[in-house]
C-alpha cells in the first residue's frame, strides 16, 4: 500500500496491490489496481490477464475475452492467456451468450 501511495503510476505496486485484494476477495479493489496498473502501462499482460479473471468471476465474459484478447498481441505466445480465453469463450456459451 505504502507503494501505491507514494507512486500511484506505479504499475508493479498496483499490480501487486490488485493481487492482494484478490486474495482478500475484495474483487472492487482488485479491479481499480489492475485498471490503475494498465493505465500507466497498457502491455502489463499479466494485470490484464488477471482483470480478465475478475470479469470471468462477474459472468462479464466479453469483457474478460476483449482483455484477453489484447493482452495476446503484447504476448502472443503466452499459454496461459491462450488457456484463460478458451475458458471465456466456453463459459461465455455455456451462459448462452456465445454472439
Amino acid at each position: 500500500r505504502k507503494a501505491v501511495a507514494l507512486d500511484p503510476r506505479h504499475a508493479p505496486a498496483q499490480f501487486a496491490a490488485g493481487n492482494c485484494a484478490m486474495v482478500a476477495q475484495d474483487h472492487e479493489a482488485a479491479f481499480m489496481h489492475f485498471q490503475q496498473a494498465l493505465q500507466a502501462s497498457p502491455n502489463f499482460t499479466d494485470a490484464r490477464r488477471n482483470l480478465a479473471i475478475l470479469y470471468i468471476v462477474r459472468g462479464d465474459y466479453d469483457a474478460a475475452i476483449e482483455q484477453l484478447t489484447l493482452a495476446l498481441r503484447f504476448d502472443p505466445h503466452n499459454a496461459q492467456i491462450r488457456a484463460d480465453l478458451d475458458r471465456a469463450r466456453r463459459e461465455r456459451a455455456d451462459a448462452g451468450n456465445d454472439n
